[in-house]
């Protein structure tokens, strides 16, 4: 803006040429506008803002869910997951810092994202005045990420998250014929597989989508090598392990 109107029944500001504090006008740095006159200076908003988070699912929305981190990866909100048979848009107000950097995540716990074969759905983050921040494409695949800041218009930040949000399926230890496995963040097949060399089944273990450990006998297993996945055909996560 080159002039700003606080509202109320005080004319708009008057516009000047000279930056200073008291002139109306957010024109350098200022965090709040005083206009003069009899009317009291416009409201500052204390270093905090509203932001909008808009999912439109797909026909799908028990899949999806959502987080927001801050920069030091605390979680700050979420959402989802959300209804079936329903494709609708969601809208979630969140208050955040207007001097620090947010890493959004989206999830779809079957490996499609929220488009396309099922609906058509996208996500967005607006500030308050409509200002889109982010429009993400809902082909994803199981999840995706977005970095930002609001300090410095809409430059792309790079917070210090970590990569505990990624999916993946890893070997704790592998001692005494036992096998521990770390299954994190996994998607909605609820099964791990365990094949062999030549891509036999060997065990199913049931699981439900998030994160778990699961300890798993391999006593009877011959010696080779050995893959652990999750999620349907063509979009699954894996690891392997070696008996030798």
């Amino acid at each position: 803006e080159t002039g700003v109107d606080c509202g109320g029944s005080c004319p708009p500001c008057q516009t000047t040429p000279t930056p200073t504090c008291s002139d109306g006008v957010q024109n350098g740095n200022e965090t709040g506008v005083d206009c003069g006159g009899s009317c009291p200076p416009c409201q500052t908003n204390n270093g905090t803002e509203d932001i909008q988070i808009i999912i439109k699912t797909d026909d799908y929305g028990s899949e999806t869910d959502w987080e927001l981190l801050d920069e030091n990866g605390n979680i700050v909100a979420t959402g989802g997951p959300y209804a079936d048979n329903n494709s609708t848009t969601y809208t979630k107000t969140v208050t955040v810092n207007s001097s620090e950097c947010y890493t959004f995540y989206i999830y779809d716990y079957y490996g499609d994202g929220i488009c396309c074969s099922y609906g058509n759905g996208d996500y967005w983050i607006k500030k308050a005045n409509n200002q889109t921040i982010i429009n993400g494409n809902g082909n994803f695949g199981y999840y995706t990420s977005h970095s930002f800041c609001l300090s410095d218009g809409n430059r792309v930040a790079a917070p210090n998250i970590d990569e505990k949000k990624r999916r993946n399926i890893s070997v704790v230890s592998h001692q005494n014929g036992e096998l521990n496995i770390q299954a994190q963040n996994t998607p909605l097949d609820e099964t791990l597989k365990i094949k062999d060399t030549y891509g036999h089944l060997i065990k199913e273990i049931s699981i439900t989508k998030g994160s778990s450990n699961q300890k798993i006998s391999t006593e009877n297993f011959p010696k080779g090598r050995y893959t652990i996945s999750t999620g349907k055909q063509g979009k699954e996560i894996s690891t392997s392990f070696e008996i030798q």
